[in-house]
């Protein structure tokens, strides 16, 4: 609802079509036809993907991307068809307003699947992580719509609020890399994090090429697409790589833990039958010993001949029950 609010006021405020026009001539609309497939595609495959995850605890680490790469496609859609925000610049300078709305978006939602799989990410580090990140949105759309040094201010301003979302960004990504470092994603894992720190320092670079007049509005459009691809569609399919595998190596935990537990448990049984068996040996023995010991006794009375002498074959049956009884 706020992409839709967002963008039909800076529609009615900021659209230019005289920018229109330039970008009609510059950019060829090939261009977000192609982006317009690559998004789509890739958020009907998390929506299907949804679909197995609804009763399981990945559900959020899928619909999450599929917003993201909803929105991309929404976005591209509008500027294909000439619906999307395109404003000028004083000087003539076409900025792209779309896709900034576009970013203000979907990149808090990527800091947001950062901190899901990054359990060390406070919740007050996610919070200044997203205001920063609107902040440079804003500025560097102010920049580049103004000229002069309110555009220089602007553009400074904007890549200061850039700066805290890199050790953000490395925090939750390194953190990600260590959870599948055992398994043969810790190399797919380890590129995502060189591919999103380079892509999402590229925005500035191509924004600062572009106010300085280096490169044209196309290469400007083609280079942001690219690092739209990378910054959504790569980095999001490598954090569900993440937090699948973690989610993984987290239940193997669990399950080793109770494997654990039931084993101390069996040791502990084991042991109190073994107490069990002993205390009633040792009483069973006790109590058996009792009538033996007098057996015994009047045996030995018997052969020692206290009752009298008795005949060999009585003697020889009494000796048998005091041997047999010692």
């Amino acid at each position: 609802m706020s992409y839709v609010l967002l963008t039909l006021l800076a529609r009615s405020l900021l659209h230019s079509e005289q920018a229109v026009a330039i970008w009609r001539a510059e950019v060829p609309v090939l261009v977000y036809d192609r982006c317009m497939f690559v998004f789509g595609t890739a958020f009907v495959i998390d929506i299907l993907s949804a679909c197995f995850e609804v009763k399981t605890s990945r559900l959020d680490m899928v619909l999450l991307p599929a917003y993201v790469k909803g929105v991309a496609t929404l976005t591209n859609t509008l500027v294909r068809y000439g619906w999307g925000t395109i404003g000028a610049a004083p000087d003539g300078t076409v900025v792209m307003l779309q896709r900034y709305i576009c970013w203000m978006h979907t990149t808090p939602t990527i800091l947001l699947l950062v901190k899901m799989i990054a359990t060390s990410i406070s919740r007050k580090q996610l919070t200044e992580a997203i205001v920063c990140v609107e902040l440079m949105l804003v500025t560097g759309a102010a920049g580049a719509m103004t000229t002069g040094w309110l555009s220089v201010i602007l553009g400074c301003l904007s890549h200061v609020f850039f700066l805290p979302l890199v050790p953000y960004l490395h925090q939750g990504l390194t953190e990600a890399g260590s959870v599948v470092s055992m398994h043969a994603a810790g190399h797919t894992m380890a590129l995502v994090y060189y591919v999103t720190m380079v892509m999402w320092s590229a925005f500035g670079v191509i924004w600062d090429l572009r106010m300085f007049g280096l490169v044209g509005l196309e290469v400007e459009e083609v280079v942001n697409l690219c690092c739209d691809f990378s910054a959504k569609v790569v980095f999001s399919c490598g954090l569900m790589l993440s937090s699948f595998k973690g989610m993984d190596f987290r239940r193997e935990g669990v399950m080793r833990q109770i494997q654990e537990s039931h084993r101390q448990t069996l040791i502990q049984e084991l042991k109190r039958v073994i107490e069990q068996k002993d205390a009633f040996m040792s009483s069973v023995s006790h109590e058996l010993r009792t009538p033996l010991n007098g057996i015994i006794g009047v045996s030995e009375g018997l052969l020692s001949g206290c009752c009298g002498v008795l005949s060999e074959s009585v003697r020889r049956q009494i000796y048998v029950v005091r041997t047999s009884g010692a």
